[in-house]
């Protein structure tokens, strides 16, 4: 996929905490992709911070738990985190309310 950007400014050295609109000023895309990636950088480094690595959450123990059952392969539905970054296995049907993030949710797991 491509698309096209004006700059890219972002330079995690810096220690920006967010970008700033001004009155009167045009909006540009690198004002909001640069936004965008302090955003995305603070949050995986505050999950490295506090998982130090790989982690499955408490609230989600079947979190890609892949079982072999009859020579079929399935992944459970939950989150991990590897290296700090999030990863999400929706689930399957039948679908549940999932009060902590105010959405639907897939309770069972995912045939590979």
């Amino acid at each position: 996929m491509t698309f096209d950007l004006s700059r890219i400014r972002f330079d995690a050295r810096k220690d920006f905490l967010g970008v700033v609109m001004q009155q009167g000023r045009v909006q540009l895309d690198s004002d909001w992709n640069e936004w965008i990636a302090q955003l995305s950088r603070r949050l995986q480094a505050g999950t490295l911070d506090m998982f130090n690595g790989s982690v499955v959450p408490r609230i989600t123990p079947e979190g890609f738990l892949i079982e072999a059952v009859g020579g079929a392969l399935s992944i459970g539905a939950g989150r991990i985190y590897v290296d700090g970054l999030l990863a999400e296995n929706h689930g399957g049907a039948p679908l549940a309310w999932n009060p902590q993030l105010a959405e639907l949710s897939g309770t069972a797991a995912i045939d590979y």
